[in-house]
């Protein structure tokens, strides 16, 4: 096994960084570092938030929650496509010490009414179109009228809360009087149940912070700006994405979603240096402007070494493997500055606070070439499967 000793010293040099101890403390540095900078841009929709009008809303927004009943502790399911809506209602639950539940938008009534369930939701904010899933649950599992927000609602007839409502009606000056500390619960992230019944993640603020530092740390050489985001915001990578610019103060552009026939005018006219490059665009032909390409750094999965060599032959941008799960967050990735054939075409390595090994049937190392379990451990990693005893015993050693 070949070793990098200087990416080992400088990955020993962020463990060793004091961060943050919360998203609500990261929040409160950027607003008084970066200010009047573009932090948020849902650029299809016009919509734009500088660091301080982020951070503004998002007291807002805490407030009109906490005069709903939202406390420290108070599960609170998300179900909103890709919105301004999203990143405000997450920092803001975040701000009380309150447990964030992404719902994918595509779930049935079925599907909701078990995820509402599970996950002992106390309130829901839901996209006015999204509301027949949610009125289609015989009992509303459980949720009053009171408990449901409604994003994008001209008029909820008085059944419902309307988001805009609270957020006018909020202070900007809300002080929850809660510090969430590093190992508290933030979210409660499903996983997709493609095996079973999906199961709830349960992430820290520390999980989150790492997870959003950790790429930009390891690239910091590359000063990224400005990053492309056109995952569902209800996946992990547009909520670490989002940490990530409240680290560094660059600008996080979202889209609505992916799109292959838009993606390289999206970063070229966004000037964007980072972002996910979706591999169904190799199978596309050449574009007129595919070496228009600004970005510092294209990050793929799965690619094999041929599609990273066509991919940076075609748009003359350095191409680099990253792996991560829900429940590690980023766990390897290829350095950019690293250029040898014993690296490159692999997952990568061990980012910061994570440690890996190939596991035998028994548990022990495997010998070098010979296929086993991968075994991630670390600070910051899950905190298990929310109400799942066995789960968490076959899983974690």
């Amino acid at each position: 096994m070949k070793h990098f000793p200087a990416y080992e010293q400088h990955r020993r040099a962020i463990e060793a960084m004091r961060l943050p101890d919360s998203i609500p403390e990261l929040l409160r540095e950027a607003e008084s570092k970066f200010a009047d900078a573009e932090a948020v841009s849902f650029f299809e929709d016009g919509r734009h938030l500088t660091f301080r009008q982020l951070a503004v809303d998002v007291r807002r927004l805490a407030d009109g929650l906490s005069q709903l009943g939202v406390r420290s502790g108070s599960h609170v399911a998300v179900m909103l496509s890709n919105c301004i809506e999203f990143p405000l209602t997450w920092l803001a639950l975040a701000e009380l010490g309150a447990v964030v539940t992404p719902v994918i938008t595509g779930y049935s009534s079925r599907e909701l009414a078990f995820l509402i369930d599970d996950a002992d939701i106390s309130h829901i904010v839901i996209e006015a179109t999204l509301l027949p899933v949610l009125e289609a649950i015989e009992s509303k599992a459980g949720l009053a009228p009171g408990q449901v927000i409604v994003v994008g609602a001209q008029a909820c007839g008085g059944l419902h809360r309307s988001f805009d409502e609270l957020l006018r009606r909020g202070s900007p000056d809300f002080d929850a009087g809660h510090r969430p500390a590093p190992d508290d619960l933030l979210s409660i992230q499903y996983t997709s149940g493609t095996t079973g019944l999906p199961k709830g993640v349960m992430l820290t603020h520390r999980f989150w912070i790492q997870t959003g530092l950790a790429p930009v740390l390891v690239w910091r050489s590359l000063e990224l700006r400005s990053v492309l985001s056109d995952h569902p915001f209800y996946y992990i990578d547009p909520q670490w994405m989002l940490v990530m610019s409240l680290y560094t103060g660059g600008r996080i552009d979202f889209c609505k979603r992916m799109s292959v026939r838009q993606f390289v005018d999206w970063m070229i006219e966004r000037r964007s240096d980072l972002a996910w490059l979706p591999d169904p665009l190799l199978k596309s032909p050449p574009g007129p402007r595919d070496q228009e390409m600004p970005a510092k750094l294209l990050m793929a999965y799965g690619f094999s070494p041929a599609m990273l060599a066509e991919a940076e032959s075609r748009y003359r941008v350095p191409v680099r493997e990253a792996y991560g799960m829900t429940e590690i967050g980023m766990g390897l990735l290829v350095p950019a500055d690293i250029e040898d054939d014993a690296i490159i075409g692999t997952c990568g390595l061990p980012g910061p606070w994570r440690e890996f090994r190939i596991a035998n049937d028994e548990g022990g190392n495997a010998p070098d070439g010979q296929p086993g379990e991968l075994w991630v451990r670390g600070e910051g990693v899950c905190r298990g499967y929310y109400k799942r005893p066995q789960a968490n015993e076959a899983t974690f050693v």
